[in-house]
């Protein structure tokens, strides 16, 4: 927008600018022309005053050195006898006609322009004629021209500075408001704008402003609402473990971790609802994390008849909030157990710059885009968006689609001791 404004002010002056100082050039080189045949008629005025005086060549020679084109070798003075006093130029057909006709004449020619006037005289005709020599008719126009060149150049470089302000006023207010939606979309919910510029950009930064703080309200009632939720669960929880007393130690001890488990998780999830910007992450070793979930799935696989194979490569570093992960994985594994009858795959590989971790399963696969929909068939609409953020919090991607023998769900992260995104 800066760039356009100073175009057209740069366009605009530039063409202000040669509407006016070219007539103004022209005028100059007239002006200059026009002075120089006027300097000529005047030196052969006053040589036609001289020759009312005397005719006589000796005192003609006195008053032709005593003008400028006289004193430069430019006027020549023709008498009837056919002599010439001054310089000795050879006569032409405008100094014959003049002889003959009488006929005064004033004109371009080619390197000048001449002055030839014939005065009657009582020993017959004389005429007096003045070269102007090219130098002479455009004396001082080059010089005035570069005058009117440095104030065109001034007037364009003062229109461009104006123009730069002006475009600066209007730009400003603009870029503000386009680094506090960045900030914005970023999760800067306290990204505003200080209205300024014209009404229009005045009124499109306090819309602004009002957006966002309708935004961050929203986004703190449903927090409140998730957090209040969470702490509700709590109770049930509580139930939960005073009746794990009841069963034996060994299924009591599992499933008690467990139990600490989802209360750290709902503990968690209080914490995240209440806290303002991204979640905690830190460098985990993926590999052990991945498999310690899937040990815990597969008790449930092994009681379903439902092959479980896990193959973990390690170490697999990757800057995460493993609380997330653990979620997410979480999320997977139910689908296999929900929407399929078989059994599932689970490898974790380590390349260059990334971690993949991939879980097949023998069901009918997700379809590409379920990922952006954030839910597929059958589902709450969660547990896809929980895997994606998990995924997309680390820098990373989820991509789903089918394996060989079924569906096909993998992580693709970046490893936390490379450099660059994931490719």
């Amino acid at each position: 927008m800066r760039r356009r404004v100073l175009v057209v002010v740069g366009a605009a002056t530039v063409m202000v600018a040669v509407a006016f100082l070219m007539p103004l050039a022209l005028l100059v080189a007239r002006v200059a022309h026009d002075r120089a045949i006027d300097e000529a008629e005047d030196d052969a005025r006053l040589v036609v005053a001289g020759l009312a005086v005397s005719t006589d060549p000796g005192d003609l020679d006195v008053v032709v050195t005593r003008t400028r084109a006289g004193a430069e070798g430019r006027l020549a003075v023709y008498l009837p006898d056919g002599s010439v006093v001054g310089a000795p130029l050879a006569a032409d057909e405008h100094v014959a006609e003049a002889f003959t006709e009488g006929r005064a004449w004033t004109g371009d020619l080619a390197g000048g322009a001449r002055v030839v006037v014939p005065v009657a005289t009582v020993d017959g005709v004389v005429v007096v004629r003045v070269d102007v020599p090219e130098r002479l008719l455009g004396a001082g126009v080059a010089q005035a021209w570069a005058w009117l060149a440095g104030v065109g150049v001034a007037l364009v470089v003062g229109a461009l500075v104006l123009g730069d302000r002006l475009a600066r006023s209007l730009t400003r207010p603009v870029t503000d408001l386009e680094r506090a939606s960045r900030r914005l979309a970023g999760g800067d919910l306290t990204a505003r704008v200080e209205p300024d510029g014209p009404d229009e950009l005045v009124a499109v930064g306090r819309t602004f402003n009002e957006l966002a703080r309708r935004v961050d309200d929203l986004l703190r009632a449903e927090r409140e609402d998730v957090a209040d939720l969470a702490h509700r669960l709590r109770t049930p929880l509580t139930a939960l473990r005073l009746r794990l007393d009841g069963l034996a130690p060994a299924e009591r001890d599992r499933l008690a971790v467990e139990v600490d488990r989802l209360g750290a998780a709902v503990d968690q999830l209080i914490h995240e609802a209440r806290r303002r910007g991204a979640p905690s992450a830190e460098v985990v070793d993926v590999a052990p994390l991945v498999a310690q979930r899937a040990e815990f799935w597969r008790l449930l696989a092994a009681e379903q008849g439902r092959a479980w194979d896990v193959e973990v490569a390690g170490p697999a570093p990757v800057r995460i909030d493993p609380v997330e992960l653990e979620a997410a994985l979480d999320v997977i594994y139910d689908n296999v157990f929900t929407h399929t009858a078989g059994g599932a795959r689970t490898e974790v590989g380590v390349d260059t710059d990334r971690v993949v971790v991939t879980v097949d399963d023998e069901g009918p696969g997700i379809l590409a885009d379920a990922v952006e929909r954030g839910h597929s068939a059958g589902s709450t609409g969660l547990g896809l968006d929980i895997a994606r953020r998990a995924a997309t919090g680390a820098g990373g991607r989820v991509e789903v689609g089918r394996s060989p023998g079924g569906g096909r769900v993998r992580f693709v992260l970046p490893r936390a001791d490379a450099d660059g995104p994931v490719g």
